[in-house]
């Protein structure tokens, strides 16, 4: 291997210095250390470019200037890092901080990042619970158990609901003045305040009953039950009845969007809508269109916004959207529209609508969803063991069995005349009703049990059950102890020895 010549062994100790670490950081090895701990914090917290260019830009003007005041600069590193966190309003908590910093062996505490932070005269700046209200949100809608209960009890999309919690603690917050809020950490107080926000939600709105627990909310979020309770029982005096018609108002300056004027135009409410539920594009094109195909067809309708509701669920359902019927009559009711699910079924009844009739949900779409609401109840499992003395699978498959048969007995002419979900309620109940008379035992089902698990009031299915026992006869009890032979008469054995 040949010597280099001069030229080129100058070029090479340019190299050297500019790539070697070592040579590169000589003499700023604590400087190095320090920075690489910070980018390790900013990539295992997430923060974003404007954090982290202020905590750097932070580090290196305290240790310029309060040189002598430092002991450590992993400390000094925790102190910016954290003062950055505050001045953008990130949700991030100090004991998340500390966390991250002991999880790569460095010692630091939340005490000693408040004592440097005093010694080097930063002043600190105080967060509020409107900083955690959106990271609350986001992890209660996150929660497994928690999603259950939102499509089980309140049947709208999670999503929809994540964005309406929000609105809530916003509005509820709005009503607490900082003052009255003294002695109260932002994090837990904005976990109640979600708390206390599902519960008005579900009284003043739904008129059913709220999804969190205070067990629940305080499991998903790491914080104590018993500071959940004290703060929701503050937070409940701030609440007014009103509340309801605050949140529209207030979901209408969040979204974009105004109270709905009479001359505004249902295409105009369709567009909010779509934006509201963030529906693809494609989506909001297909409602638009088949409204003004129906509106210049159909000009004896009188409401045109069924008229728009109904085109949401014929576009919903032939691009293959999961969003059930009930999720766009709530959107359109926080809106301010007057809208049910029985108003747009007898208006496709009237219109007649056989070209696209296939795309709107019908009972039998609902019954598999209706069986799993009603076994997943803890009540209902103990009085199918005790009464039927079966497992509920097999019970569920006799439901979904069964409700197939009676609905093909059915005409389609006088089903379309019924809600679908509701139908589909009255149905399973009827089927366990006559299951049980069947097999000479009580039933499983009550109509407590029914509004428990489905959200239907009692009153609406007594509506249905005397239309739907017209229908069942001996044809159908013969095919169930053919189809179900091995545990029917299972069944009626332990019956006979209890």
């Amino acid at each position: 291997m040949e010597p280099l010549d001069s030229a080129h062994q100058t070029q090479f100790n340019k190299l050297v210095r500019y790539y070697h670490i070592p040579s590169a950081v000589k003499g700023k090895e604590t400087d190095y250390r320090t920075l690489k701990i910070m980018k390790e914090v900013f990539v295992r917290l997430q923060l974003s470019k404007g954090i982290q260019n202020r905590a750097l830009f932070l580090y290196r003007e305290h240790k310029k200037i309060n040189k002598e005041k430092i002991s450590s600069h992993t400390l000094l590193s925790a102190v910016c890092i954290h003062h950055a966190i505050r001045e953008h309003k990130s949700p991030v908590t100090i004991k998340k901080l500390v966390e991250t910093y002991q999880q790569l062996r460095h010692r630091v505490l939340g005490k000693t990042i408040r004592e440097l932070r005093t010694k080097l005269g930063i002043k600190p700046i105080f967060t509020s619970s409107e900083n955690y209200v959106s990271k609350i949100c986001s992890i209660i809608c996150q929660e497994p158990v928690i999603v259950d209960r939102i499509l089980s009890k309140y049947k709208i999309n999670v999503r929809v609901y994540e964005h309406i919690l929000k609105l809530l603690c916003y509005r509820i917050l709005e009503h607490i003045p900082p003052s009255d809020r003294g002695g109260k950490r932002p994090r837990p107080f904005a976990v109640s305040i979600a708390y206390v926000a599902d519960k008005r939600f579900a009284r003043l709105i739904l008129n059913r009953s709220s999804v969190l627990t205070q067990k629940i909310v305080a499991k998903a979020t790491d914080v104590a039950e018993f500071t959940v309770r004290e703060h929701s029982e503050f937070a409940f005096k701030y609440c007014t009845d009103d509340l309801y018609a605050d949140v529209r108002q207030h979901l209408y300056q969040h979204t974009e969007m105004k109270p709905l004027p009479e001359d505004i135009g249902e295409q105009e409410l369709i567009k909010r809508v779509s934006n509201f539920l963030e529906l693809p594009h494609k989506t909001m094109n297909r409602t638009l269109f088949l409204y003004e195909n129906y509106h210049e067809v159909y000009q004896e309708v009188t409401d045109k916004v069924q008229l728009s509701a109904l085109c949401f669920l014929f576009a919903l359902r032939e691009h293959n959207h999961n969003i059930l019927p009930i999720e766009i009559i709530t959107t359109y009711k926080l809106m301010g529209c007057r809208i049910t699910e029985s108003q747009l079924v007898k208006l496709l009844n009237k219109l007649e609508l056989k070209e696209v009739e296939t795309v709107f949900l019908q009972s039998e779409d609902y019954i598999s969803t209706v069986c799993s609401l009603i076994c997943s109840s803890l009540k209902v499992r103990t009085r199918v063991d005790t009464k039927y003395s079966m497992s509920i699978q097999a019970y569920k498959k006799l439901l979904l069995f069964a409700s197939d048969q009676l609905l093909l007995k059915l005409p389609l002419s006088k089903r379309k005349l019924f809600p679908p979900y509701t139908f589909a309620v009255a149905l399973v109940y009827t089927v366990d009703k006559h299951f049980a008379k069947y097999i000479n035992t009580s039933s499983v089902l009550t109509f407590e049990l029914i509004e428990d698990t489905t959200r239907i009031l009692h009153s609406d299915i007594r509506v249905h059950i005397d239309f739907l026992s017209s229908y069942i006869s001996n044809d159908i009890y013969r095919f169930w102890e053919d189809s179900f032979a091995s545990f029917i008469n299972g069944t009626k054995d332990n019956l006979i020895r209890q």
